[in-house]
């Protein structure tokens, strides 16, 4: 019997591209324990399923009956079995036979339902290798993002100084010579500003195959790229055959392009292109930013697995909750494995895989993450909006090549704090003075720090916020005017702390962004 192909439903057939890429089988796997598992698993399901009803080992069963049997076992639960998992045991992509009336036996479905199992269990483990292949990936950014944060510098116009653009000229087609005599000796000039290179000729060739790269100082990113397309000519100038310009803006993502461009005709004519021709360009204008993206989508990737991981842990459980002796049977072969080689990627305990979690990954049964958890996916979505805003006013305003999210983070930290410290003259403020000292320490202590953390210094500058509000209200009206016995320093003073809370107030909503944004990442970003 093959093993049994299951679809995750968000893909489009076969497994997700996260959830399974990267995972090498484990060497040395303990076959017989692992199949003595298997063979005790079938046995045990194969004397259980249906034998309330009578039904033996060759008898047939339609999905109805199934049905019937596995709703029948959960409903002291109040549970109904999913459907989803009778689909998949009577699935047309497993070899079990069927009759005319597409019902299998009663042995063929109990060795499905267990391939099943195996399928899901399997999926776990590569995901669980996935997640430690990607996050150790992250450390290293993590560890090239602190020493090059140290070093990078920005010139003027916000742009590293030393900042390179790289430029591949890989081949061309259906090239137009001008001249009918031509061999088609063609050669590429590359020109950035006052920077000029190009590639080698190639004789007789009107599909040159290049393959060259080049580099270029880039200075204020505003220069233009000029792909020049050259006919050489032994007996008179060389012809210019087709151009290219690329605005170098068009490359700020700072992602890496590849992709055939068409040639226009040099002498401004007007129809069909000269030509193609097929470049890689990649332009770095902060090293910084470009880790800060990448520990970002690495990240992303971690959380789509955690997903597909949930996903199969769901399946698992489900499979299970009828016939709960199929856990006890997992763990206890699996303790056994355990002591002959050791945890393996794919092992089918599901306990092993939580003790076998990293610290992030147990993080999530805390009450007060599951509750972030919840509400993340959706500020995802406003995140982008506030990330456009604050891009186009640093990039137009002034004159920034991004937003610098830490810097505002520091600055506005250091502002925060001067106003508390000025509305305490004849207030007790015990609320904002406790933010500020989170504010401080999460400064401080920014590189190790988790994300939920960073949600509780949000969740405090939010009760920090509503205090102010109330005491504004209680407080602005009586401490504005002059009493009997308030003589005019003190009031002053008084009118003076209420002005300093009512700024503190307004500006709080701009920390609290800032710091949102924070942790939504879980990073510290540097953008300079």
């Amino acid at each position: 019997m093959k093993p049994f192909e299951f679809s995750h439903p968000q893909s489009d057939g076969g497994n997700r591209f996260s959830a399974t890429s990267g995972y090498v089988d484990q060497e040395g796997r303990n076959s017989e324990v692992k199949g003595n598992m298997i063979l005790e698993k079938k046995q045990r399901l194969l004397e259980d399923f249906g034998k309330e009803e009578g039904f033996q080992d060759q008898d047939l069963l339609s999905r109805e009956q199934v049905r019937s049997i596995l709703n029948k076992k959960l409903r002291n639960e109040g549970k109904v079995f999913d459907d989803e998992l009778i689909d998949a045991i009577f699935s047309d992509k497993s070899s079990i036979n069927r009759d005319i009336e597409g019902r299998i036996s009663k042995r063929d479905l109990c060795d499905a339902y267990i391939e099943i199992e195996n399928y899901f269990c399997d999926n776990i483990g590569k995901c669980n290798y996935k997640i430690l292949e990607l996050k150790n990936i992250k450390s290293e950014y993590e560890a090239q993002l602190r020493e090059v944060a140290q070093t990078e510098v920005a010139n003027q116009h916000g742009i590293m100084e030393k900042s390179t653009l790289t430029v591949t000229v890989i081949e061309a087609r259906y090239i137009k010579l001008t001249d009918y005599d031509s061999q088609g000796d063609l050669y590429v000039v590359i020109e950035c500003g006052s920077q000029s290179s190009q590639t080698q000729h190639k004789e007789g060739m009107k599909t040159p195959i290049w393959d060259e790269s080049f580099t270029f100082d880039i200075v204020n990113g505003k220069e233009e790229i000029r792909v020049s397309v050259m006919d050489r000519n032994m007996m008179k100038q060389d012809s210019v055959v087709g151009v290219l310009y690329i605005p170098i803006q068009t490359l700020s993502d700072q992602q890496k392009v590849e992709d055939w461009f068409n040639l226009e005709d040099p002498q401004g004519g007007y129809g069909e292109s000269n030509g193609r021709i097929r470049l890689q360009l990649w332009w770095v204008y902060s090293k910084t930013k470009l880790i800060e993206d990448r520990i970002v989508q690495t990240d992303e990737d971690i959380e789509k697995i955690y997903s597909d991981k949930s996903y199969y842990t769901t399946k698992v459980t489900q499979l299970r909750e009828p016939f709960p002796w199929i856990e006890n049977i997992t763990q206890n072969q699996s303790s056994n494995f355990s002591t002959i080689k050791g945890h393996s990627a794919n092992d089918y305990s599901i306990a092993t895989y939580k003790s076998d979690e990293s610290e992030d990954e147990e993080m999530k049964v805390n009450p007060i993450v599951q509750a972030i958890n919840k509400v993340f996916p959706v500020e995802r979505a406003v995140a982008k909006g506030v990330d456009n805003t604050f891009d186009n006013f640093s990039t137009e305003i002034l004159g920034l090549r991004s937003t610098p999210w830490f810097k505002m983070m520091q600055w506005s930290a250091i502002i925060y704090n001067i106003l508390t410290l000025c509305s305490c003259f004849m207030r007790t403020d015990f609320v904002n003075l406790s933010a500020c000292v989170l504010i401080c320490f999460s400064i401080s202590k920014v590189d190790i720090l988790k994300r939920w953390q960073f949600r509780l210094i949000v969740y405090s500058l939010l009760v920090s916020w509503i205090a102010d509000l109330i005491w504004l209200i209680m407080h602005t009206s009586p401490w504005w005017r002059r009493v009997r016995y308030d003589g005019d320093v003190e009031l002053s003073i008084r009118r003076f702390v209420v002005i300093i809370s009512f700024l503190s107030f307004l500006f709080r909503i701009f920390v609290i962004i800032i710091f949102w944004k924070f942790s939504l990442y879980h990073r510290k970003r540097m953008s300079i």
